[in-house]
């Protein structure tokens, strides 16, 4: 039989499956939020961490190697193993010092990356938020538009209607 109209059932049905949507919608949209700020700390502080970490191992194992120097220093010594030692310990100052200036750049650099590719994630964010906000009011939207219509057709078909 030919239905004029909609079957009201189903379109008390589909009113429901897009508020459904529109609250789905809506948990990603905060979720995303929330998944792209962890990210962008989680990145940041790892950096730190192993940054610190890092110079801080170079800083004790020069403090080492000084501590050896300095015994070295302050002992009665001469002779060719004496400048082989303090030579090598010069070659070692002057190699630290390199390593550390390389490590705090390639640090500060990594640092500039993660700075970067947390503002394009954020604005990626953005972008997902604001289009995700969107799509939740059109589904609610739609929810609205769908029972508007069901009411409409229960009136004309089953209720009727009445002239003032």
């Amino acid at each position: 039989m030919p239905l004029i109209g909609a079957e009201l059932e189903g379109l008390d049905n589909l009113a429901a499956q897009l508020d459904q949507a529109g609250t789905t919608i809506g948990t990603t949209r905060a979720n995303a939020t929330q998944t792209g700020a962890t990210v962008v700390q989680q990145v940041q502080d790892a950096s730190a961490q192993a940054s610190a970490r890092i110079l801080g191992e170079m800083a004790a194992l020069r403090d080492g190697v000084m501590n050896a120097r300095n015994a070295a220093e302050s002992t009665q010594w001469t002779g060719s193993n004496a400048e082989v030692f303090r030579g090598a310990h010069a070659e070692f100052t002057t190699a630290m010092q390199q390593a550390e200036a390389t490590t705090n750049q390639i640090f500060s650099d990594f640092q500039q990356a993660i700075n970067q590719m947390s503002q394009s994630l954020q604005e990626n964010v953005s972008q997902l938020e604001t289009a995700m906000a969107q799509a939740e009011e059109s589904s609610r939207s739609m929810g609205q538009a769908v029972r508007g219509q069901r009411e409409n057709l229960d009136q004309a078909m089953n209720t009727g209607w009445t002239v003032s």
